[in-house]
């Protein structure tokens, strides 16, 4: 494949992708305002990015094997229907627990899609580089987050917080024209007439010989809790910055932004080392700078009245440096299953967010109200990474 091609697949699937960063950080800054509107606590509303993550997990899960089975597209196409008819359900919904329900099916539709990129980007390369395209979507899948709050905000000013999940339909129709367009069909599906019982299955026998695979869990485990890591900060970064630091909603997208920029230089740090270094030792580095910067986000949460000085730095150098983690990673893990790669990817992601998810509905659910029960969670969650990695690397190749 020629640079031009590759950096337009990259450029596309990034786009794919990005329905996730999407889905949640362009509604970010509403979150007080639907709080407000449904009469609810805001770590109720909240929880309705947990909800999302999960959502992820689950739709992933049934992906993974709909993808080997009937092809990358046409389960795209699947999940792109599902995110597009959840929002526009979004649009009108009239309660917190519509609005929960709601996004768990739009996340559900969202993972049938993007559990196809990873399949794709595995199909088509070896895997060192398998790790340089995953750093080359990352690095353009770092605007949508950088983009995605500033959109929120004028939508949330213009229109009222229903218009951004109008937007977010409108960009799930678009995904399934940049699919249909520019990202290609990268597995022969045969056709049969195999009944369900024999197709459930077929995909038993590929989880079971992926998850059997300890050394290879390790990495995605890794991956997973670096990323949960991140996903705590997600969860609570409107109660961090505006709540708790009192940044106002415009400012938000602002401070919110800096992780990118953060993101990005790691990015770029991550490309240049993977000239002359394994993904795993890069990977290693990554978590031991994500587990001392959340023991200094911690130190800096336990005054009575933290400040936006000492807070923000820590925070933007923890959450960045996932861009030396999860990509790095994601290329250990897949380059065991030469098969099965669809199944493979969809396992890894959906851990993933099930994950991310589950960590950020601890965290809510043993919330006092204070920034040391964020910094808490995010230093349980990198350390972890850092003890499957670290525990992966001892074990023998399989």
């Amino acid at each position: 494949m020629s640079p031009v091609n590759r950096n337009r697949l990259a450029s596309a699937l990034a786009y794919v992708v990005a329905l996730g960063p999407f889905s949640i950080d362009t509604y970010l800054p509403a979150i007080p305002r639907i709080a407000r509107e449904f009469a609810a606590d805001i770590q109720l509303v909240e929880a309705s990015i947990s909800t999302f993550l999960l959502g992820l997990a689950v739709g992933q899960l049934i992906g993974a094997p709909m993808s080997d089975r009937i092809g990358r597209r046409p389960t795209a196409f699947r999940g792109l229907t599902v995110f597009v008819l959840a929002g526009a359900g979004i649009f009108v919904c009239r309660s917190t627990a519509q609005l929960l329900a709601l996004r768990f099916v739009q996340a559900v539709g969202a993972g049938l899609t993007i559990v196809n990129a990873a399949a794709v980007v595995s199909d088509l390369f070896k895997p060192r580089d398998v790790a340089r395209m995953f750093n080359t979507i990352a690095l353009i899948l770092m605007t949508a987050p950088l983009v995605a709050p500033v959109v929120g905000a004028v939508l949330l000013e213009l229109l009222g917080w229903r218009s951004v999940f109008a937007f977010l339909a409108l960009y799930g129709v678009g995904a399934a024209v940049i699919f249909a367009r520019l990202i290609p069909e990268t597995v022969k599906v045969e056709k049969n007439s195999d009944g369900f019982a024999a197709i459930a299955g077929s995909a038993a026998r590929s989880f079971a010989a992926v998850l059997s695979r300890g050394r290879a869990m390790g990495f995605t485990l890794c991956g997973g809790f670096a990323a949960g890591c991140m996903f705590v900060y997600l969860q609570d970064s409107a109660f961090v910055y505006m709540d708790t630091l009192g940044v106002s909603a415009g400012l938000f997208p602002v401070v919110f932004g800096a992780n990118i920029v953060t993101m990005i230089a790691f990015n770029r740090l991550n490309r240049i080392l993977l000239r002359t270094r394994e993904p795993q030792r890069i990977a290693l580095c990554g978590c031991i700078v994500q587990v001392s910067m959340c023991l200094l986000l911690l130190a800096a949460a336990l005054p009575a009245e933290p400040t936006l000085a000492l807070v923000m730095p820590p925070i933007m150098f923890g959450v960045g440096c996932v861009t030396l983690i999860i990509g790095n990673c994601m290329a250990c893990f897949l380059a065991h299953f030469p098969e099965n790669r669809g199944v493979a990817s969809g396992i890894a992601g959906s851990i993933q967010f099930a994950l991310g998810g589950t960590l950020g509905a601890t965290v809510g659910a043993v919330h006092d109200g204070t920034l040391v029960t964020t910094a808490t969670g995010m230093l349980l969650s990198a350390c972890t990474a850092l003890a499957f990695l670290v525990g992966t690397a001892r074990k023998p190749a399989a």
